[in-house]
């Protein structure tokens, strides 16, 4: 009895952790909104994730309460990455919201450092990455099969969902094995703020006499942006749903 119960611990045991990191995806009948019973949070993503397919598509709907976060995807936009191989590597996605580079003349005014926080992003544009001839910027929902929408709840909350075509993420003539699929959720953040310089006290303004000048100050008129952060959580072992 002893023995018998050993092994159906270590069986037990087993499957725990062979299941440990596998995610299973919900299918999607419809383009509306599944359930939000079946949303998971990411500790290290700050956000509320859920994954799910139909036999063309997956969608990501995420779930943002955090403002930082909001904030962070809301200027820099969100990066899918996606690797049908299930590997950790960032080699193709999309990113949404994106804002297309400037061109001509805007990009000529925009050399130099820059100064501040960057614009936000264009919650109708997405960046189209390492996926070969569709790479660039795109208009969403458009014909290639990509849409994408973010919005504001009214209890604050931020809704974002973004739909990806299977044949334009994977391989031509290739299918997803059960578990092959992993997904790297990565956004930008920026820490510490663009403060101004201070200006010298006494003499209401102007500087003591036989004082040095001194050198641009942060945020000042040479500009220090804001040191860069990323943040980048990955979900593998991924399985899609079939059909019910």
């Amino acid at each position: 009895m002893k023995a018998f119960t050993v092994v159906l611990s270590l069986f037990i045991t087993s499957m725990v952790f062979s299941q440990k990191g596998s995610y299973s995806c919900q299918w999607r009948s419809s383009e509306e909104k599944v359930t939000l019973p079946a949303l998971q949070y990411s500790e290290k993503g700050k956000f509320q994730y859920q994954l799910s397919n139909d036999n063309a598509n997956l969608f990501v709907d995420l779930k943002i309460t955090d403002k930082n976060v909001q904030r962070q995807i809301l200027t820099s936009g969100l990066t899918l990455w996606i690797s049908p191989d299930g590997k950790k590597v960032k080699k193709s996605g999309v990113r949404y919201p994106a804002q297309q580079p400037p061109q001509g003349q805007d990009a000529a005014k925009m050399q130099g450092p820059p100064r501040g926080r960057p614009a936000p992003a264009q919650a109708n544009t997405m960046e189209l990455i390492g996926l070969g001839n569709n790479d660039g910027f795109i208009t969403v929902p458009g014909d290639k099969g990509f849409s994408a929408i973010i919005k504001q709840e009214l209890d604050g909350v931020m809704i974002y969902d973004v739909k990806l075509p299977l044949a334009e993420i994977t391989s031509p003539g290739s299918s997803l094995e059960p578990g092959a699929l992993a997904v790297g959720f990565e956004y930008k953040g920026f820490s510490g703020p663009a403060t101004g310089g201070a200006r010298p006290s006494g003499g209401g303004g102007r500087m003591p006499s036989g004082s040095a000048r001194p050198g641009p100050q942060p945020g000042g008129p040479q500009g220090t942006p804001p040191a860069e952060t990323k943040t980048l959580f990955w979900l593998t072992d991924i399985n899609l749903a079939k059909a019910e």
